[in-house]
């Protein structure tokens, strides 16, 4: 047993995301980069926010556990019909479930599925670990050339810093340094980046190149490349495995290159003329090495796109604020419902809605027949859960502080049917019944939980509570058990059918309170009779004159007070 618990609570869940999150990213990366290379129309912001949000989408479908379910697969036609004959089969499945599984089973297949989940995790965080100390030690050589600079001591050079970073509109302006190691001009750094120039560069290029030099590397400031290049590693540790993640590593570099290019253009701060004729000085000057994208960015890239690079200057527009207004919106709209995870699943076949209330004798009496037998599996499922937990279950599920969560008709739903163990599974225990994740469940209430006669019921609201109030069978937060019901089971209620007035949503842990004063205040009315429908805690159901003496109600009503009653009829 302990095997099959590691299987579904880690190995198999871990490798079901990584699937799912590998076709998903797969699709969006292949569209991304066709979208990058076709469209050469677009921004190289905008394409830059595209591998953004590619990154995005894989450790979204990665870590959200519940994928949005998309309902566009044909319907299975299946109706659930609650009748008398369902309690034999109900008690059938419970004791079928309680007995152990037969000798001589054969364990080795599970073993071997137990085996193959584990090596693959396994590999999978080896690899991830093996990548994060890559990442440790090119950080490091960046750390070495940091700590190697030397300050500018060119007060030109410096005037010409904090120029184009007031025409690009930088507030906190980045230190300038100068190295002998660099490879080329570039920005450092995580936490503190600095500019770091090769020495050589105040000696082999002009002073209007130095400052276009600079005003690339406040370009990368600007845009805060370094920080967004964590989202791009952070993917990069954990789908190593993925050929197009290796492709967007070169592909993020290139498009945040570009988008500098396109940013320096666009304020002015360089003529595409001049600035294409610095990158083809600087790649001949400076042969590339692998850098730490994740604490860098530099002047040149990669430079066998550099051709594409200078070609896509020529075809930078004038900044215009519409304009990227309206790029926005469409990636908004494109990001949203492109980003969250999501799962074709069969159409929903809703259960028809109850029938209005029906003014035949003989049609309300067939609808108390069904009430009253939805009731009785209360009962069986109150009594298995007692088996079990050697208590009735509480009236609501808790948290550690003791604050409810969920309705005791969550808690009930494995011990009602088979067909409701799957809804019970898609609950967040450790959630409240309203939280982003359960609410959505309250649509899904099930036929059991419908009075025939509520009008509320299509709406996730039922009228079946238990009472809650001193000396009841559900007065506190823990479930009670048999001896604690000194009055005797078959002289306690346990559920009771509520008026419209006190409906609740079926997973809301509120239900109805006794009130000793008037007892029969809020109950039945439902059906032409001046009646409710109730649960004795043995199992059996009863239709209760509302008229009964009060005194009669309040002894049903408490489990130790010690009276002696018989149930009115």
């Amino acid at each position: 047993m302990s095997d099959l618990l590691f299987v579904d609570a880690w190995a198999e869940p871990w490798i079901d995301a990584l699937w799912t999150a590998s076709w998903q990213g797969a699709l969006v990366l292949a569209s991304a980069w066709a979208i990058a290379r076709w469209c050469a129309f677009l921004s190289p912001r905008i394409v830059c926010w595209l591998w953004r949000l590619a990154c995005i989408k894989l450790l979204v479908v990665l870590f959200w556990t519940q994928p949005v379910t998309v309902p566009l697969l044909p319907a299975n036609e299946l109706t659930v019909a609650v009748s008398p004959t369902t309690v034999q089969r109900a008690t059938v499945s419970r004791q079928t479930e309680l007995q152990t599984a037969p000798e001589g089973t054969d364990p080795r297949p599970l073993r071997r599925r137990l085996a193959s989940s584990e090596l693959l995790v396994l590999l999978w965080l080896t690899g991830i670990a093996f990548c994060i100390i890559a990442t440790g030690r090119q950080w490091r050589a960046v750390r070495r050339l940091c700590r190697a600079t030397a300050p500018v001591r060119s007060a030109t050079l410096e005037q010409l810093c904090r120029q184009q970073a007031a025409q690009l509109n930088v507030g906190r302006l980045p230190e300038l340094r100068l190295s002998k190691q660099s490879d080329g001009p570039l920005l450092a750094g995580i936490w503190r980046p600095i500019i770091v120039l090769p020495a050589e560069s105040l000696t082999d290029f002009s002073e209007a190149e130095q400052r276009l030099m600079v005003a690339h590397e406040l370009a990368h400031f600007k845009r805060r490349d370094l920080v967004w290049n964590w989202l791009a590693t952070v993917v990069g540790w954990l789908f190593f495995f993925h050929p197009l993640v290796w492709l967007l590593s070169r592909a993020w570099s290139e498009s945040q290159e570009a988008a500098c290019d396109e940013l320096l253009i666009q304020s002015r701060a360089a003529r595409p003329s001049e600035y294409g004729r610095l990158l083809v000085k600087i790649s001949t000057c400076w042969p590339i090495n692998a850098r730490a994208e994740l604490c860098t960015a530099g002047v040149l890239g990669a430079y066998r796109n550099l051709e594409r690079r200078i070609l896509a200057m020529t075809r930078v527009k004038s900044f215009s604020r519409a304009r990227v207004a309206c790029a926005a919106l469409v990636a908004l709209l494109i990001a949203v419902p492109g980003t969250i995870p999501w799962r074709l699943v069969a159409q929903e076949v809703r259960e028809p809605a109850a029938e209005p209330a029906v003014d035949t004798l003989e049609e309300a009496a067939r609808a108390r027949q069904v009430a009253m037998t939805q009731m009785r599996h209360f009962g069986l499922g109150m009594h298995s859960y007692h088996q079990e937990h050697k208590s009735f279950p509480p009236p609501a599920l808790v948290d550690g502080d003791g604050k409810p969560l969920l309705s005791w008709r969550v808690a009930l739903l494995p011990y009602l049917e088979d067909d409701y163990k799957d809804l019970y599974g898609q609950f967040h225990l450790d959630e409240a019944w309203d939280s982003e994740h359960n609410k959505p469940l309250i649509a899904k209430m099930p036929a059991i939980y419908r009075c025939p006669r509520s009008k509320k019921a299509d709406s996730g609201m039922t009228v079946y509570q238990v009472p809650r109030g001193p000396s009841t069978v559900f007065a506190g937060p823990d479930g009670i058990s048999y001896r604690k019901i000194t009055d005797g089971t078959s002289n306690t209620i346990g559920v009771v059918e509520v008026d419209e007035n006190h409906a609740v949503p079926w997973t809301k842990p509120e239900d109805w309170t006794f009130d000793p004063a008037n007892p029969p205040k809020g109950l039945g009315g439902h059906f032409p009779e001046r009646i409710f429908l109730c649960l004795v805690c043995d199992g059996s159901t009863h239709a209760i004159p509302i008229t009964a003496k009060k005194e009669t109600l309040s002894a049903l009503f408490t489990r130790n007070g010690g009276e002696i009653v018989e149930i009115p009829h």
